[in-house]
């Protein structure tokens, strides 16, 4: 992250799906045993953001990027 290298080993994109399927199955149980995870909820939040502003295609590193661009750096 230092040297700004985003080459993706694992695609921001494919971790808003992924955890999207966690966080909607936590969500829609009525079983009281599951955990509520509000981690992965912020992380699908933040990757999303990627996802919103083209970085999608970036390695799950690039999540940086996202409080840069909420604080203008």
């Amino acid at each position: 992250m230092i040297e700004r290298d985003f080459r993706a080993g694992g695609f921001a994109g494919y971790m808003v799906k992924d955890m999207g399927m966690r966080v909607d199955v936590m969500e829609e149980s009525v079983d009281e045993r599951v955990p509520i995870l509000p981690g992965a909820a912020l992380g699908k939040q933040l990757f999303a953001g990627m996802v919103a502003n083209e970085d999608g295609h970036l390695g799950t590193q690039a999540l940086i990027t996202v409080p840069e661009r909420l604080n203008g750096m």
